[in-house]
C-alpha cells in the first residue's frame, strides 16, 4: 500500500547570500532549463515527488520586534518511505542540492547531504492529501491508460457504429489482458483488509478521545477565546502592488497552482496551545474523514500542509490545488470557512472573528485581502502531473478499477462515460 509524506526542510542562510542562493534557484526553471529536467534539480528523475517547491522567506521581525534570520524552506509531497525519498533525491540531485544548501548555515559542499536534510526537516502540524494511496507512476500510469483506452473505444466505435456498451467493454478488457504492457493493471495499491480494520479502530478510538478532549477545552477555554477576540486590533493587510503583480504572473499557467503563506502567530501561549489543538484536530480530520478526495467539501487539493516554525512565532502553510487563486480562495469561504478560521483566527490581522470559528473566514473580501497580504512568492515549484486535476485523478483510478470487476449494464453505462 502506497502512502504519501511532506517533508519540510527549514535551514537559516548564511549573512550576505540571499541574493546568490535567489539567482541560483531563479536558473532551475528559466530558459534554457526546464524545470523537470534543468541541470541543477532534475525533478523527473525523482520518481518518488508529487509535488515539490524552494521557497525562500526574507529576513522579518516579529512581534516584539526581534529579527527573523532568512532561511530556505525545501517541501516535497513524496511516496513513503522517507528515507527512501530523501536517498533518491540526493542521488538524483546530489550535485544541484549541495549547490543550493552551501548557502545555508552549517553546509559546505561535500558535507553529508542525508545528514543535513535529516537535521533540518521538520514536522507538519497538519497534512492533507487528496489523493491517497496512489503513487506517483500509479498516477501517471492511469492517466496514460485512460487516453490509451479513449483511442481505442473511438476506433471500435467507428468501425461498429451499433456496438452496445456491454459488447464493447468485452472487447476492452479482452484488449487490456490481451498486452503485456498492461499488466500492472492488476497491481493493488489500495489498503489491505487488515489495514482496513485497524484504520476503522484506531478511527473509533481517536475520535472518541478528540470529542472528549474537545468538549472540555471548550468548556475552558470559550470565555478566555472571546476575551481575546474583543481585544484583537483590527486587520492591517495592506497589499502591495508590485508583490501582487509578481505573484499573478506565476499563475494560471497550467492545470493547477500553488500557494505559499506565511503569517506571525498572535503572542502568547494559550494562542499557540489553541492553534497546535485546532491543527491537530484537522490533522485526525484528514486521515479518518477527509480522505477520500475532498478536504471538507474542497475538491480540487492536491496536498496541503501547515508547519509552525521560529520557535512557535510563525505559521507556513503550503497548498497545491486546482484551478485560479480566486476560485481556491472563495471554495474555502464558501466551503470550509469554520475550519479556515479555527486555524487563522490565532494569526495575526486575520478578518474579525467570534468564539474561535465564527465569522473570520466568512468575509471574502478581507479573507482574500489578507490571503494575498500574507501571500509570498515561491522560488521553485514542480508537479510530477501538470495537466491533472484532482477529478481526472480520481477519474482515472475508476476507469482502471472498472477494467477488473463485475459490472451491471447500469454501471458499464455510467463507467463509459468517464472516457
Amino acid at each position: 500500500m502506497v502512502t504519501h509524506g511532506a517533508l519540510t526542510v527549514y535551514a537559516k542562510i548564511k549573512p550576505g547570500m540571499v541574493e546568490q542562493l535567489r539567482s541560483k534557484l531563479y536558473e532551475i526553471n528559466t530558459p534554457p532549463n526546464d524545470i523537470e529536467t534543468n541541470p541543477i534539480v532534475p525533478f523527473k528523475k525523482i520518481s518518488t515527488i508529487h509535488f515539490a517547491r524552494f521557497v525562500i522567506l526574507d529576513e522579518a521581525r516579529d512581534l516584539k520586534g526581534e529579527i527573523i534570520n532568512p532561511s530556505l524552506v525545501f517541501s516535497s509531497n513524496y511516496d513513503k518511505p522517507l528515507n527512501k525519498h530523501i536517498e533518491e533525491l540526493v542521488q538524483g540531485a546530489g550535485p544541484g542540492l549541495h549547490d543550493i544548501y552551501h548557502h545555508c548555515v552549517g553546509f559546505e559542499r561535500g558535507d553529508d547531504l542525508i545528514a543535513f536534510l535529516n537535521k533540518h526537516k521538520m514536522p507538519c502540524a497538519a497534512f492533507y492529501k487528496g489523493t491517497p494511496y496512489r503513487s506517483v507512476a500509479r498516477i501517471l500510469r492511469e492517466a496514460q491508460l485512460r487516453e490509451e483506452m479513449a483511442d481505442f473505444i473511438d476506433k471500435e466505435t467507428k468501425s461498429d457504429k451499433g456496438i452496445n456498451g456491454h459488447t464493447l467493454r468485452n472487447k476492452i478488457v479482452e484488449y487490456v489482458n490481451s498486452e503485456k504492457k498492461y499488466s500492472w493493471i492488476k497491481n493493488n495499491e489500495n489498503p489491505t483488509f487488515i489495514w482496513k480494520l485497524w484504520f476503522q479502530i484506531s478511527k473509533f478510538l481517536c475520535l472518541v478521545a478528540l470529542t472528549v478532549v474537545a468538549i472540555l477545552a471548550a468548556i475552558c477555554a470559550v470565555v478566555p477565546i472571546r476575551i481575546k477576540e474583543r481585544k484583537d486590533s483590527s486587520e492591517k493587510n495592506v497589499l502591495e502592488e508590485e508583490k501582487i503583480l509578481k505573484l499573478v504572473k506565476e499563475e494560471d499557467k497550467i492545470v493547477q497552482n500553488q500557494l505559499t503563506h506565511l503569517v506571525d502567530i498572535k503572542p502568547g501561549w494559550f494562542r499557540l496551545i489553541t492553534l497546535k489543538f485546532v491543527l491537530f484536530t484537522i490533522n485526525l480530520l484528514a486521515i479518518y474523514k477527509f480522505n477520500k478526495g475532498e478536504l471538507g467539501s474542497i475538491p480540487s487539493i492536491h496536498f496541503a500542509r501547515w508547519v509552525i516554525i521560529d520557535n512557535g512565532r510563525r505559521l507556513l502553510f503550503f497548498s497545491n490545488f486546482d484551478g485560479s487563486w480566486e476560485n481556491y480562495l472563495g471554495d474555502f469561504v464558501d466551503k470550509a470557512a469554520v475550519g479556515l478560521t479555527g486555524v487563522w483566527s490565532n494569526t495575526v490581522d486575520f478578518p474579525q472573528t467570534k468564539f474561535l470559528i465564527f465569522e473570520g473566514a466568512t468575509d471574502e473580501q478581507k479573507f482574500k485581502t489578507w490571503t494575498r497580504a500574507h501571500q509570498i512568492p515561491t522560488q521553485v515549484w514542480y508537479s510530477a502531473y501538470k495537466l491533472l486535476s484532482v477529478q481526472n485523478i480520481h477519474n482515472n483510478s475508476a476507469i482502471r478499477k472498472g477494467l477488473t470487476e463485475t459490472m451491471s449494464d447500469k454501471q458499464i453505462k455510467e463507467w463509459l462515460k468517464r472516457f
